[in-house]
Formats: C-alpha cells, structure tokens, sequence
C-alpha cells in the first residue's frame, strides 16, 4: 500500500467488509465470526454487492478491545 493509499483510508467514514482486515489487522473469518456471535453488529447495507460500517463504529469497538 502506498502512503497516498493509506492516507485515503485514513479518511473514509464508510468501511467496506473487503477493507476491513487491512485497516484494522483482522482476518475475514474473524469478521464474519464476530458478526455471528454479535461482537460486530450485522453490517449496513448500502447495495446488494456493498455493505460495511460507519467508522466510527468500528472504531468504538475496536479502541474497547484493545483497553481489555
């Protein structure tokens, strides 16, 4: 990934499944996982092809994981 890339992502507010383990560092199967068992809750969808989630709710989740 590029720098101009990375500073891209930085700035997105919608979070698409697909960028998901590259922003946040975790595997799909860990996504869909957690989806099942309710520690992410099941993602919007904007299309039949799009979903994903606002980033601030990625980042609430994920900020709280790491201070457990």
């Amino acid at each position: 990934m590029t720098k101009r890339q990375a500073q891209d992502r930085s700035q997105l507010i919608f979070i698409r499944l697909t960028l998901i383990p590259e922003i946040y560092g975790i595997s799909n199967s860990t996504i869909y996982r957690w989806i099942k068992s309710g520690k992410l809750p099941e993602p919007t969808h904007v299309s039949d092809r799009v979903q994903g989630y606002p980033r601030e709710i990625l980042d609430a989740i994920f900020l709280k994981k790491i201070g457990e």
